[in-house]
């Protein structure tokens, strides 16, 4: 039988985690009161404001109510980015946005292929140098290019794994990139969608279970209470089962997060301020497309005189249309009449035949405007016309990829971001190695101090050739350029060229400096005899 004294103190403890499981509780349902009443706006305003499309119910923008009362307090607060998501409802739409342009819309799928072809190229070239001259650290180093190379092995990281992670960001918004232990081997890279990340709905257990503090789960992001910047870890929900979950530390995985600024907890796809231009421009081209479709199929029209019975036209305008079944929703069939528009057909008109708005001169007009709209769309990634149109015939591309060009700027700024995110994925993955006594016991921090890892992007600037070989001449020339550095420039290796033959070309003398050098050696003859 358990003491008085003993009975005194578990009855403490019993009040003390109640009241810890009643604070938890309360914090949670406040949370979630938010939530609703935000759901519940979105809900009530669907029809009744100016960025709803009516054609198209599914698609409405987050955050269209109150559009211009914006800059308060708790815009951002528990993470949550308004105009554009206040719940995570908000980000299940603009998810659905990014992935139906992704995969239907012609325009926004060429705009990715472009992005795509101009930030990652051919793949990111990943090199682990060391940060002194020591043989310790040129050694760690090359065990540190091993890890590397392995890591893009397992994972097809180089083009392929890199190339999904680029896109889902700019598709998505945001991506986890989740870390999985594979010992003292390079770990495995899970790819994580944003639809799984999601806020726990017993918060306070994950942080007893784990040993965590009292954290900020809006989201399903983990931060600390006040300070949505500083994130904890992830919470994971594979199939919406209680039961199927995962809690990720910070430290086993790298979050892509795009187009929000940092208090904010989720990241917003790029399509998300483009997608009415883009929706609206497609419609655009396939209407005239149609119109022109359906003028081009009538060879001409025969004018019959006025007072012709129509039983007399025959067969002409009828002959537009056809009889044919469908079926009903009962399963039976029923009898309709569909047009269709075949090449070569001639139509007997009583009246004064009009051609409408795809079939009159006014056509080229709205292929001007579609090519307003593609500067619109391509103006999100500073990206010239003809990338996003297809269209070439007024572009010059001399000048499009030079490096002051906005497009270059936008693609260097994009790969530096890129460069980042590997760097710190590698890092995570190594120091996840190194905890298995990959690198004889020293972890990541340890390793920082003596080797550096560097991951660089394809130079997207378009070069002339034959100009750029003019400048290395007059650098080589002037001895500010070696003739390694200049192999390197020029993708060759250095070492190999030299043992198959290649030689030092004879350097470029000035005119003027040869023709001085014959007037003195003229002089010296003259003075010997």
């Amino acid at each position: 039988m358990p003491t008085e004294a003993q009975e005194s103190y578990l009855a403490d403890l019993r009040e003390k985690v109640a009241r810890i499981e009643t604070d938890h509780e309360i914090r949670l349902l406040e949370s979630r009161v938010n939530t609703g009443s935000e759901i519940a706006r979105l809900i009530e305003g669907l029809d009744s404001f100016a960025y709803s499309d009516p054609t198209r119910k599914g698609v409405t923008m987050p955050g269209a109510w109150d559009r211009f009362t914006g800059g308060r307090p708790e815009d951002y607060q528990y993470g949550k980015c308004w105009p554009l998501y206040e719940t995570e409802h908000d980000l299940q739409e603009l998810r659905s946005i990014g992935r139906w342009f992704a995969s239907w819309d012609a325009t926004f799928i060429s705009v990715l292929t472009n992005l795509r072809n101009y930030t990652i190229g051919d793949g990111f070239t990943t090199e682990a140098k060391p940060r002194n001259k020591t043989p310790e650290a040129a050694q760690l180093a090359a065990e540190v290019q091993a890890f590397c190379d392995e890591f893009d092995d397992v994972n097809d990281w180089q083009d392929e794994g890199e190339t999904e992670a680029f896109i889902s960001g700019v598709v998505d918004g945001d991506l986890l990139l989740r870390l999985v232990d594979r010992g003292e081997y390079a770990p495995r890279v899970r790819f994580i969608g944003g639809e799984h990340i999601t806020e726990p709905s017993r918060a306070y257990e994950l942080e007893d279970h784990y040993g965590l503090p009292s954290l900020c789960w809006r989201f399903g992001v983990a931060t600390h209470l006040g300070d949505t910047s500083e994130v904890v870890g992830y919470f994971v929900s594979w199939n919406g089962a209680e039961t199927d979950w995962e809690y990720v530390p910070s430290d086993e995985a790298v979050f892509i997060k795009r187009n929000t600024p940092r208090q904010c907890k989720r990241g917003v796809g790029d399509v998300a301020v483009v997608w009415q231009p883009l929706d609206k421009g497609a419609k655009l081209f396939d209407r005239t497309v149609l119109g022109a479709t359906i003028q081009a199929s009538i060879a001409y029209i025969k004018e019959a005189a006025n007072g012709t019975p129509a039983d007399a036209l025959g067969q002409t305008l009828g002959g537009l249309r056809s009889i044919t079944s469908a079926t009903r929703p009962d399963g039976g069939r029923v009898g309709v009449t569909a047009e269709h528009h075949e090449g070569g057909k001639v139509i007997t008109t009583t009246g004064k035949y009009h051609a409408g708005p795809m079939g009159s001169p006014n056509g080229p007009i709205y292929l001007d405007i579609g090519q307003g709209v593609a500067r619109r769309i391509g103006s999100r990634w500073a990206m010239p016309e003809y990338m996003v149109s297809g269209d070439a015939s007024n572009a010059n591309y001399s000048s499009t990829m030079v490096a002051e060009s906005p497009f270059v700027q936008n693609t260097k700024q994009e790969q530096g971001n890129h460069s980042r995110r590997s760097r710190e994925l590698r890092w995570k993955a190594l120091d996840m190695a190194a905890k298995h006594g990959r690198f004889g016991g020293l972890r990541a921090a340890e390793i920082r101090k003596q080797v550096e890892i560097s991951v660089e992007g394809p130079d997207p600037v378009s070069r002339d050739p034959i100009a750029l070989e003019t400048v290395r001449d007059k650098q080589q020339a002037a001895g500010v350029l070696s003739r390694k550095t200049r192999a390197q420039q020029s993708d060759l290796d250095f070492e190999e060229e030299v043992a198959n033959g290649a030689k030092e070309a004879a350097p470029a003398v000035n005119p003027m400096v040869e023709s001085r050098i014959r007037d003195l050696r003229f002089s010296l003859l003259e003075g010997s005899e």
